[in-house]
């Protein structure tokens, strides 16, 4: 028997990932080396407190109802990811899993397996910002901005609200290209970008589609206010930039079109937004047109 408690102490001790022997309450009672790697604390400093100080605030609800769950008899086990706060202020990401130790009915104490799973997080943090986002200026790409438009459409014909999207090409910029080289083209739309960003509200969204193709998502808008976003932009645009000790002109061309009717689709609402867009271009440029939905 005592050589199976010594086993237990050594296997606890040195497993791989964080162990830990928990209070109903949660108040640290044992904990082996691999935690206080996770966390940052000695073992002395992780035994005077418990899991609920070293949580993530927006994380603890969710612990503490699954915990709770364990002590009254309602599930013997749970799995769950969350945040702890290293001792350094860091954000360490681990999936929790947690038992509970009974003797007859009465619960004892909760057992709990602790993975640092933060380079995972990280990497899937990464992946989801190369699927969704431009990789030149870091603007919502299409397809997140189409994610964004369908999400608002649906939104607008539950409230009988009105959405807008601007479609802007920037004038003659084939030409700098060309004429510049691509090095200094693509400085001039990361700054295209941080104006056009500066442009919008919390609930907008400026996206980069491809080349020097730009959208802009307005959820919950108004004719005059979207009329009066392109024409900021317009103004925005016109002061010259400075890329490369090259000072730049650019114009934008923009089209707007409005969504109000519930057999709108995001298609065709890109659709009539880059068809005006050509319709201010065929009007002289460095102007917005409205579309006439059909």
């Amino acid at each position: 028997m005592f050589k199976n408690i010594d086993l237990f102490n050594q296997a606890f001790f040195f497993a791989p990932i964080g162990m830990s022997i928990v209070s109903l309450e949660g108040k640290w009672i044992r904990v082996n080396h691999a935690l206080t790697k996770i966390t940052g604390y000695t073992e002395d400093e992780l035994l005077t407190t418990n899991f609920q100080t070293l949580t993530y605030p927006k994380d603890l609800d969710t612990d503490l109802s699954y915990t709770q769950e364990l002590v009254e008899g309602k599930r013997d086990s749970f799995e769950m990811e969350k945040r702890y706060v290293h001792k350094s202020g860091k954000i360490v990401w681990v999936l929790l899993s947690v038992s509970i130790v009974r003797e007859g009915n009465k619960p004892l104490f909760l057992i709990s397996q602790i993975q640092d799973i933060t380079d995972r997080k990280n990497s899937e943090r990464i992946l989801k910002q190369m699927a969704h986002y431009d990789f030149l200026t870091q603007l919502p790409n299409r397809r997140l901005f189409e994610e964004r438009l369908n999400h608002a459409i649906e939104s607008a014909n539950f409230n009988k609200g009105l959405v807008a999207v601007l479609y802007l090409d920037l004038d003659g910029f084939k030409q700098i290209n060309d004429t510049f080289g691509h090095d200094l083209g693509d400085l001039l739309l990361k700054e295209v970008a941080s104006r056009l960003t500066g442009c919008i509200g919390n609930k907008d969204t400026v996206a980069r589609l491809a080349g020097d193709e730009f959208t802009i998502l307005l959820p919950e808008t108004t004719i005059d206010n979207a009329k009066h976003v392109a024409e900021r932009i317009i103004d925005i645009l016109s002061n010259k930039v400075s890329v490369q000790n090259v000072v730049i002109s650019i114009t934008p061309s923009i089209g707007i079109a409005f969504c109000d009717d519930f057999n709108m689709d995001v298609r065709n609402l890109l659709k009539y937004a880059d068809e005006a867009m050509y319709q201010a271009k065929q009007n002289g440029k460095n102007n917005y047109q409205v579309s006439q939905i059909r």
